[in-house]
């Protein structure tokens, strides 16, 4: 009998034992996690500075695309010489540098991108693009875009269909670096909730560079973008009973 009591003593103080060291693991795990997710949170902001940063370096570049390349050539010569003939920019710019991007391949053009020494001249430039390159059958080989890093270009891509479609609207829409507005509101997408098939948008990328999404894509963007409706604000339902995406919904 006295065998069994000491036994069964032994039991009992080996389950306190390990209710206790679970007790303590809980702990040590719950302090683990804390941290980890502190350490994520600071990984984040130091990659939101860094993308800022880099965001912000290529805030005076511009990357044009369908510039004949010659051997030998001067590239700098050459861009001035086609935003004053073809562009028809007639005011006098001047650059930091200008190169042709990626490594040389036989039968492809490299776009050209340029650092310009004045932001407001390479306004001016960029907004040619309107006047001179738009509507104009011989000029659709070329193209302009803003230079931005490749996270930002990814964001872009998928909200540009809906920029087109805003615009095909006669909306008011604005695609400022990764944020877009339409009709001064914020548009929000869930990415969270779209899928292959919901969404039903393939973003075309540009064949001479992934560094960007040009004009020329946006005949082909247009046909594939969905249609707009007021929805309610946040994840409700807006009309038809589709599920709102911020401040607009699709059909």
């Amino acid at each position: 009998m006295t065998g069994t009591v000491l036994t069964s003593l032994e039991i009992t103080n080996t389950l306190t034992e390990i209710t206790k060291n679970s007790r303590k693991i809980e702990i040590e795990n719950s302090e683990l996690k804390k941290d980890l997710s502190k350490i994520k949170n600071q990984m984040k902001e130091l990659n939101d500075q860094q993308l800022d940063l880099q965001t912000r370096s290529m805030r005076d570049n511009l990357i044009f695309y369908g510039i004949e390349e010659k051997d030998g050539e001067n590239c700098e010569s050459v861009l001035k010489e086609f935003i004053a003939d073809v562009l028809k920019v007639e005011q006098r710019v001047e650059f930091h540098r200008v190169h042709r991007m990626g490594r040389k391949i036989h039968g492809k053009i490299r776009p050209i991108v340029a650092k310009f020494v004045q932001f407001k001249e390479r306004e001016v430039v960029r907004k040619s693009v309107y006047t001179s390159l738009a509507g104009n059958d011989e000029n659709k080989k070329y193209g302009i875009n803003e230079q931005f890093p490749r996270i930002i270009n990814e964001r872009r891509k998928k909200l540009y269909p809906y920029y087109k479609s805003a615009k095909r609207q006669n909306k008011r829409a604005q695609l400022v670096v990764d944020k877009l507005f339409i009709d001064g509101e914020l548009f929000r997408l869930d990415e969270s909730e779209s899928d292959d098939d919901d969404m039903e948008i393939h973003p075309v990328t540009n064949p001479e560079s992934d560094e960007a999404v040009t004009m020329t894509m946006s005949s082909q963007l247009s046909a594939n973008a969905p249609t707009f409706y007021p929805g309610n604000r946040g994840r409700g339902r807006g009309r038809g009973g589709h599920r709102g995406r911020g401040r607009y919904s699709r059909k």
